[in-house]
């Protein structure tokens, strides 16, 4: 009986060669499936941070009667005041920002603490802003009578912050870049990231999104749709936005947050400012 023979067949180069292009095409499809979803958790995300920051700014206001002077807080110094507690920095501040996590003034997460997780004031995409020590100043954005001036402390700021702290009127406001919800990206034309250049020759990578006032004037003319007022339209009036969809993960949307509540992702195209922002 003659003995049975095994082969031991490989692949051919021409199987190989098919088997690689199939996983090439399959990638090719798959990959920006998922670049989708990856996007849209990062929507949903921000939105529900957003949800977060509404509900807690909302009972803010019902018990102090006016609404907060920024949404997480704004950057203090390690130079101490005369009641032992960092003053406001400023491009004249003889000391050195202090990091996030010891300042005095954030009204969402102290006091009442509404906030317990100082995570929520950052939105998913906001990869390049994970420091609690990074800070900017900002300017005020597109689609605003204010829009191409610093951001400064007024009077305001001083009276719905903290009226028994000196606050230093006329000088820059100064943001922790972590929070993404106070301030955004300042984007170009193309919808990436831009810089602009202070008078004193610091560039400025932030534009304000959460501010009290957006004209700097009052009376009958002026906007009733700003937070200054006491009675704003909740359904005309944008609590903040969230750009960094758009600048860092080349989304076509913003995240839009309005008074009465209802938080949705908009087409770029159909943002002109936070004071004509159609939202229906």
């Amino acid at each position: 009986m003659k003995p049975s023979r095994h082969l031991n067949r490989g692949f051919t180069l021409i199987e190989l060669l098919t088997v690689i292009a199939i996983i090439a095409v399959l990638a090719a499809i798959l990959f920006p499936v998922f670049g989708r979803v990856r996007a849209q958790v990062h929507e949903t995300n921000c939105l529900s941070n957003l949800h977060e920051i509404y509900v807690a700014t909302k009972l803010y206001r019902e018990d102090n009667g006016k609404f907060p002077a920024s949404l997480l807080g704004l950057v203090q110094s390690d130079a101490l005041g005369l009641d032992g507690k960092p003053t406001f920095y400023t491009e004249i501040s003889p000391g050195h920002p202090i990091p996030l996590d010891l300042i005095t003034y954030r009204p969402l997460t102290t006091s009442q603490k509404y906030l317990k997780d100082v995570g929520i004031f950052q939105c998913p995409d906001a990869v390049n802003n994970a420091t609690h020590s990074s800070v900017s100043r900002a300017w005020y954005p597109d689609g605003v009578p204010l829009s191409g001036n610093p951001v400064d402390y007024q009077d305001l700021v001083k009276e719905n912050c903290c009226s028994t702290t000196e606050i230093p009127i006329g000088h820059r406001v100064h943001y922790y870049t972590f929070d993404s919800y106070d301030t955004g990206l300042i984007l170009d034309a193309n919808g990436k990231p831009t810089t602009k250049v202070d008078t004193d020759g610091t560039p400025v990578t932030q534009e304000v999104h959460y501010t009290l006032d957006w004209t700097g004037g009052a009376g009958p003319s002026d906007p009733s749709n700003q937070l200054k007022y006491p009675d704003p339209p909740q359904d005309k009036t944008v609590l903040t936005w969230c750009n960094y969809h758009a600048g860092y993960a080349g989304s076509s949307k913003y995240m839009v947050l309005l008074l009465n509540g209802k938080a949705s992702a908009v087409p770029a195209s159909r943002w002109n400012g936070p004071l004509t922002f159609q939202p229906y």
